[in-house]
């Protein structure tokens, strides 16, 4: 077992429940960016997760959207090679507008997200999320601010199986912590610049 999984394993055992310990760990993040390695890693840990892509984006679905931020964390560790390869192909991923005119909260999978055609097609599914072992994603949009949307997309490996339940549950259970403590980054960081 790796130190970073490890820690996370440690983290948690402090607490009776792992939602307890993931919040804590985001409510750190939303004043310490540095911490958020350590919160998603708590994530990926209790969802038996590969990791996640947090975006932030500029639209509402009407127009192009605009990506003005993308994070990829694969157990506290940030995946930069992914984030750029992703970068190549967010204007033309079809999910994307989809994602910006669905409720905030709404969590669907990629087969959702993309039609039939489109995934025979699409240069984003067949491309980027099979290079990655990313085609079993989930999607979700969460409010921003000033225009932001958040896109969060956790990722299991096609040979981690399909999405139980009791994932799901705390994952949707954990959607508000995980938007409030963006949406905290972004009003530090727009105050900083002001």
């Amino acid at each position: 077992m790796s130190a970073s999984r490890a820690f996370d394993v440690d983290a948690m055992t402090r607490w009776a429940d792992p939602f307890d310990a993931i919040v804590a760990a985001l409510h750190e993040a939303a004043l310490d960016d540095g911490r958020w390695p350590r919160a998603l890693a708590l994530v990926d840990a209790a969802c038996e997760m590969h990791g996640s892509y947090l975006a932030v984006v500029a639209g509402n679905g009407c127009g192009p959207p605009r990506l003005l931020e993308g994070r990829f964390y694969s157990h506290g560790a940030r995946r930069r090679a992914l984030e750029q390869d992703y970068l190549g192909c967010f204007a033309a991923d079809e999910r994307i507008p989809r994602l910006l005119l669905l409720p905030a909260g709404t969590v669907l999978a990629n087969a959702d997200l993309y039609t039939a055609e489109e995934q025979r097609a699409s240069r984003t599914f067949n491309g980027h999320l099979r290079r990655w072992d990313a085609v079993n994603q989930l999607n979700v949009r969460l409010p921003g601010l000033d225009g932001r949307q958040t896109l969060w997309m956790p990722t299991r490996r096609r040979r981690q199986g399909d999405w139980r339940p009791s994932q799901l549950r705390l994952l949707r259970r954990l959607l508000p912590h995980i938007g409030q403590t963006v949406r905290v980054r972004q009003a530090l960081a727009l105050r900083q610049r002001a």
